[in-house]
């Protein structure tokens, strides 16, 4: 069953079933959308769940392979085996008696293209990278959210008597920086240059400083690096898996 499943054939043909299966749920969430109820798509709907059903039997029956041929450290203690037999179970129970809310059941199905992560060697240094990345990632965006808070509580002490549509509360404040750190260029309200056509100094001062230290540095200088460096480390930690697996 282990050379069944390695086979370049069985993960090629694998492959093919889960990105056929995932076309077929984008053209089943154009033609059918949130129509459930219309008269006139029962038998294109029809079609499409008899379909989900065969996929998903065809789903069990790969994970049972690989059940069967890895059993019993090696496939327990391979992460994609656990993501699988998620995958399968969600598919499923979208078949089962209960009654589920179709949009459930079209999420359960859509996410059978995370399966397609474990058969191409870059897709899963990508996944690898994202997930020992999480913590690191965490600590950047608690510390984003630190001085931005600082920020914003300064904002509201300067501006927001002058400046009450993005200044008057911290929420408001808050949210007109995080405007910045997302792409805006300045905050709305807040005007460059006073009436008598001087430059608004305290303004400018408030908002480039924030633009320098906190966006610039927050998206550049460490998010990127941080997932440059799980990147890298992630090849070493898929082969390790990957040997895991093999003894």
């Amino acid at each position: 069953m282990r050379k069944i499943f390695k086979s370049e054939i069985f993960q090629k043909v694998s492959a093919l079933i889960i990105f056929a299966n995932f076309a077929q749920s984008i053209v089943e969430a154009q033609l059918i959308g949130a129509r459930d109820n219309d008269p006139s798509r029962d038998g294109i709907q029809d079609v499409f769940e008899r379909v989900n059903t065969a996929v998903a039997l065809i789903f069990l029956v790969e994970l049972t392979i690989n059940a069967y041929g890895y059993w019993f450290q090696p496939f327990i203690r391979n992460p994609w085996s656990w993501l699988d037999m998620f995958v399968v179970a969600t598919s499923l129970l979208a078949l089962g008696p209960l009654r589920i809310p179709t949009s459930v059941i079209r999420f359960m199905r859509a996410i059978r293209i995370i399966r397609l992560f474990n058969r191409f060697t870059n897709l899963r240094k990508l996944i690898t990278a994202l997930t020992l990345s999480i913590l690191p990632m965490f600590n950047a965006f608690m510390l984003f959210l630190l001085i931005s808070s600082i920020y914003a509580i300064m904002g509201v002490s300067i501006f927001g008597h002058d400046y009450p549509e993005d200044f008057m509360v911290f929420d408001r404040a808050f949210l007109a920086l995080f405007r910045i750190t997302a792409g805006d260029t300045w905050v709305p309200s807040l005007p460059v240059l006073r009436d008598d056509g001087s430059l608004n100094w305290r303004g400018a001062a408030f908002v480039i400083s924030y633009i320098m230290w906190v966006s610039s540095n927050h998206r550049s200088r460490v998010v990127l690096p941080l997932y440059l460096l799980y990147f890298s480390v992630s090849a070493n930690h898929e082969f390790e898996v990957n040997s895991f697996c093999l003894v």
